[in-house]
């Protein structure tokens, strides 16, 4: 791959998401915003004041949920189903962008 100085406006990746009970975690493909580092600060302290449903649609622009859009009400009823999830979310995205993706 060639290197770009001017990196895509999206990206995908793949952030699991802690299923109780089940062995292994889902998976939900997001596709993300790619954020300058300048604008990496700034939605990280305005991240601290918004609820959960804004930050993610601060970051991201898609999923790969079959069965529901991407949407605020979508990821309302991901996140009283599945409590860690807006953490998974942002940990993928960070890591993403940091270049610490997990194994």
């Amino acid at each position: 791959m060639t290197f770009k100085l001017k990196p895509d406006p999206t990206f995908k990746t793949k952030v699991q998401i802690h299923i109780p009970g089940q062995p292994k975690p889902g998976e939900i493909e997001f596709v993300f915003k790619h954020k300058t580092r300048d604008e990496l600060r700034a939605f990280r302290e305005e991240a601290k004041t918004k609820a959960d449903e804004d930050v993610i649609l601060d970051i991201a622009d898609g999923w790969d949920v079959k069965d529901s859009a991407f949407c605020r009400d979508s990821l309302t009823e991901l996140f009283a189903n599945y409590s860690t999830a807006p953490a998974s979310i942002v940990d993928a995205y960070m890591g993403e962008l940091h270049g610490t993706r997990r194994a």
